[in-house]
């Protein structure tokens, strides 16, 4: 057995390029964007499977269905408070097909779908691979999203809708990118009448960060444009227009379902704001007011616990828990917001 030091240099000398070069494959954007690729295919797979169980769409679904219907049909709604965006994309579909239940059945997953890969190509773009990778999968697999977006209802349509109105927003120095904000943002609200806060607030907030007194005020004008002919629309058909928004008393019921809701990773979601670095970045805030505007709003809509209020959120939750995680793995104390930097 050999005692040459030079051997033992070269073991060590491999043994340290390797590891690096395993760090290097693990951290390819290309690999994560490939494994990514395979989780996609693999959900859509776990929603076709799914979904052909499901032989009879829920209350909801049933709704939607019937108002398509009547408004394909020109007669009276069943439920006016229905955001009419997906009865009509349902009509669309109908005119076509005919009118068939099954043939919507899958309308929900490819709008949830296209919202995750817009969102995992943002951070992507905005953070990193691993980054949009882990928010995107977080996001994806919680069972709370998969079941309501696997019915005929209005969420996978709406958290489409928020991505995309994101989307737009951080292209805002291209070419007409204020008009299709403004239009997104209009849609979200044609989706279901409460979720335009969350565009609103996604909004507002880049608006603040870009200064760009031009490219707001355009949004804001189409955004009304687009809310005002919706609303247009559905008064001319129904005569009133109504959104349904009960007064209710501020509850915290949710919160102790918070693991059930979002997972255990929600542990980690507080530890964000006890680091620096979480606020240096003014991307981060864009989900920070997400968050927390949107978890208020929801504390506030009901008294009862439906964790369908928290599907077009879900992004900014997961987004916050994973800058968690990238905060402990670059974990210095110097970050932490209660120690106080020393200038020399």
């Amino acid at each position: 057995m050999s005692t040459d030091p030079r051997d033992k240099n070269i073991d060590n000398s491999d043994a340290a390029i390797k590891k690096s070069y395993i760090k290097r494959l693990i951290g390819s954007p290309k690999l994560i964007d490939f494994v990514f690729t395979i989780f996609c295919l693999y959900m859509i797979m776990n929603y076709i499977t799914f979904i052909n169980t499901i032989h009879v769409p829920i209350w909801d679904g049933a709704v939607f269905l019937l108002n398509a219907h009547q408004w394909l049909n020109n007669t009276n709604l069943s439920e006016i408070h229905r955001s009419p965006i997906f009865s009509w994309i349902i009509d669309a579909i109908w005119v076509f097909t005919g009118e068939n239940w099954t043939s919507i059945k899958f309308v929900q997953m490819a709008f949830t779908m296209a919202g995750i890969i817009l969102l995992y190509g943002l951070l992507r773009k905005r953070k990193s691979a691993l980054f949009a990778f882990g928010v995107s999968v977080l996001t994806l697999s919680n069972a709370n999203l998969f079941f309501y977006t696997s019915q005929i209802r209005s969420e996978g349509l709406s958290f489409f809708f928020v991505i995309l109105t994101l989307i737009f927003l951080e292209s805002s120095r291209k070419r007409k990118s204020w008009l299709f904000t403004g239009i997104s943002i209009g849609l979200t609200f044609g989706t279901k009448y409460p979720i335009i806060l969350q565009s609103a607030v996604v909004f507002i907030i880049e608006s603040i960060r870009k200064k760009d007194a031009k490219f707001s005020i355009g949004v804001i004008l189409v955004t009304i444009s687009v809310i005002v002919l919706i609303i247009s629309i559905v008064y001319i058909k129904t005569g009133m227009f109504d959104m349904n928004i009960q007064r209710n008393s501020f509850s915290f019921t949710h919160l102790p379902n918070a693991l059930s809701i979002w997972g255990p990773v929600i542990v980690l979601l507080p530890i964000t704001f006890l680091f620096k670095s979480t606020y240096k970045d003014k991307f981060n805030y864009i989900f920070i007011s997400w968050f927390v505007t949107s978890l208020i709003a929801s504390l506030w809509s009901v008294s009862s616990y439906q964790n369908w209020l928290f599907i077009e959120f879900m992004p900014s939750t997961y987004f916050l828990a994973i800058l968690s995680i990238e905060n402990l793995v670059k974990f210095d104390t110097n970050n932490l917001v209660f120690i106080k930097t020393k200038v020399v």
